[in-house]
Order: C-alpha cells, then structure tokens, then sequence
C-alpha cells in the first residue's frame, strides 16, 4: 500500500487537510495503452467503468475502500475527531455509481454518534461535463465555477466537513466544491480524502 500523499490544493486555504491515499495507475503504456494498478486502483477501475459488475461484487469493492479510508483515518486523527459530517463528490451525470457516497454510508453505520453522512445536503446548480475530457485549466474552472450549492437548512451545529473522493485528476472538482463549503461555512474547517490521485497530473499546481 502507498504512503498517502499530501495534495497541493491544501496549501489554498480551501481545505485544512487534503490526502490522497494510493496511486490510481502506477504505469501506463501509451504503444499498447495497457496500465498497471495499484490495489485500490484496480478495484476502482472495476467499479467505475467495467459494464458489468454484480452486486455482490460491488459490495465488496465498497467495504475494501472503507476499511481503506478508515485504516486512514484512524491512523492520522488519534485524538478528537476534527470532523463531524461527511460528504461525498456529487456524481457526474455520466456516472451512476459513487464509491465515495458508499464509503460515507459505510462510515455513518460504523460510527452513527459521531459521524453523519450529509452528501444529500451537497446538489449540483447546473450539469457539468465530463471533467476529465476538458483539457483546459481554464475551461474546466469555467464550467465548475458555482457548480455547487448547499442546502444549510440540513447542516446542524457542524465542528467540521469530511469530504470523500475517488480518484484526484487536476482538482478542479474538489476547488469548485471546497469554495462552495468555504463560502456557505466559513468558519468550518474542511477535510479532504480522494481514494487515488493520476500519478499524470502530479505536477498539476492547485
């Protein structure tokens, strides 16, 4: 398993924490186009984009990443935990299924008095691309630029904001959404965990 790397987009001011914990595809070929994943790459490669997975399988694959996310967490909060509701990523309307959304429910079952799954709280203002298609920086904050809304009417006496991710690519998304916490909270500190990170967009400042 790989030492989780500390993203740039901490370093904005929009979020307090931000890691990534595993590579999403440790090597890729562009002859044959064939990649080599990381555990939890794979498994979300599978999740993400195999046409057919059963749902038992699915299952699986929710509970790996959550003992994957939670091995995490118990690791690096050993004190009070900062963080009191949990969000995932609204879906691209392009993909049905959110392995962060599970990982959030899977948390608030674990854990029912001290953590809350509040991702319904978390809508979309308008439809958004497919972001990894959008080559352009500019373009891709174009399109996300107040994508988000949040309802505060479900957010009660918050002292700190989980939000859970699958795969970091430019951080276009998570920007977009850690404004909208920022805005709508300012005074809440926000937590960021993405499962995987694109080793191809390391160098990508945030």
């Amino acid at each position: 398993m790989s030492k989780s790397l500390e993203l740039k987009i901490s370093s904005t001011g929009l979020w307090y924490y931000a890691r990534a914990l595993d590579i999403y595809s440790r090597s890729y070929d562009p002859i044959t186009h064939e990649q080599e994943f990381s555990d939890i790459g794979r498994y979300l490669n599978e999740y993400k984009y195999w046409r057919i997975v059963k749902p038992e399988r699915r299952a699986e694959i929710e509970k790996i990443a959550f003992e994957f996310t939670l091995k995490h967490l118990q690791a690096n909060f050993t004190d009070e935990i900062p963080f009191n509701y949990l969000f995932s990523v609204p879906n691209n309307r392009a993909v049905k299924e959110s392995i962060g959304l599970e990982v959030c429910k899977l948390l608030e079952t674990n854990y029912p008095k001290i953590l809350k799954n509040s991702s319904a709280a978390i809508s979309k203002t308008k439809e958004i691309p497919v972001i990894k298609n959008i080559e352009s920086v500019e373009e891709r904050a174009a399109h996300l630029k107040d994508a988000y809304t949040v309802d505060k009417s479900k957010i009660q006496m918050p002292k700190g904001f989980l939000v859970i991710d699958d795969i970091y690519g430019s951080g276009s998304t998570v920007r977009s959404l850690g404004r909208t916490l920022r805005d709508s909270f300012p005074e809440v500190p926000r937590f960021l965990i993405t499962l995987t990170y694109l080793k191809s967009n390391l160098g990508v400042k945030s």
